[in-house]
């Protein structure tokens, strides 16, 4: 009986059990998808679980490039508002969204339930301040006589704190430029620069320029790059091109990188 514990459990749902540990109930405990899982092969796995037809597949398969959702990280970060406008199927958007974060319909309805109590307190609020409003009889008092002494010393206090607000503000916009500069060189390494070259910046710091489309299929670099030490790599084919030997990848095949100053 025990050999066939697993036959009726999906191939999805056989990848999400296999690397769980077992709980102290002595059942398997389900571990989330890697982030580094492509998008495209989940949707594949999913189509295949529901005997889609390899049409619908595909159609499915371009809405996600269109939206740049190249890995299960990138669906992971997607707001619940960016998960209704995607133009997926009902279906295919809550398949997808299960299978990268199972708990979240759960979460959603108790962010709800919470905001909802959170109106409903301040809305009981309200109306009890305005059943004790007393605004219409309070007395508006002037403005306090001052003594001399105490004016002198509000006035020195006064230009005491603007010398220190001044100092703070000089302090706030060195430290603003310091964290300019600092990252100055964060963000993708990866950039176009025409129709047929890019920029690459290196773990190093150093500044290529190379083709843009990779050798092997034509792939767009710009989008499907990374850069890993001193490698620039196709991840659609695999394909790592090393930036201080001339370019050079499997088969000879180069993306003709130069040295560059500017990025």
């Amino acid at each position: 009986m025990g050999k066939h514990k697993n036959a009726g459990r999906s191939l999805l749902e056989s990848f999400m059990y296999s690397n769980g540990d077992i709980g102290d109930n002595g059942e398997e405990e389900q571990v989330p998808l890697p982030d580094s899982m492509r998008a495209s092969t989940l949707l594949e796995q999913i189509g295949k679980e529901r005997s889609w037809t390899d049409d619908q597949i595909d159609r499915d398969l371009n809405i996600l490039d269109d939206n740049r959702l190249y890995f299960v990280r990138d669906l992971r970060a997607l707001s619940n508002h960016s998960w209704t406008v995607i133009e997926l199927l009902p279906l295919v958007r809550d398949l997808l969204r299960t299978a990268v974060d199972p708990d979240w319909e759960r979460r959603y309805y108790k962010i709800k339930d919470k905001e909802k109590k959170k109106k409903d307190k301040k809305d009981k609020k309200k109306k009890k301040y305005k059943k004790n409003d007393f605004s219409s009889n309070t007395m508006q008092l002037g403005e306090p006589v001052i003594a001399d002494d105490d004016r002198h010393e509000s006035d020195s206090s006064s230009s005491s704190s603007s010398s220190s607000s001044a100092s703070d503000n000089q302090d706030e916009k060195q430290q603003k430029s310091s964290a300019s500069a600092a990252t100055a060189f964060t963000g993708r390494p990866i950039k176009a620069v025409s129709s047929s070259r890019i920029h690459v910046r290196t773990t190093a710091g150093k500044i290529y320029e190379c083709d843009r489309r990779c050798p092997h299929k034509g792939v767009d670099l710009a989008t499907w790059g990374q850069v890993l030490g001193n490698k620039l790599i196709c991840t659609k084919h695999n394909w790592q091109f090393d930036l201080d030997g001339s370019g050079v990848g499997p088969k000879g095949r180069t993306v003709h990188p130069c040295s560059v100053n500017d990025w």
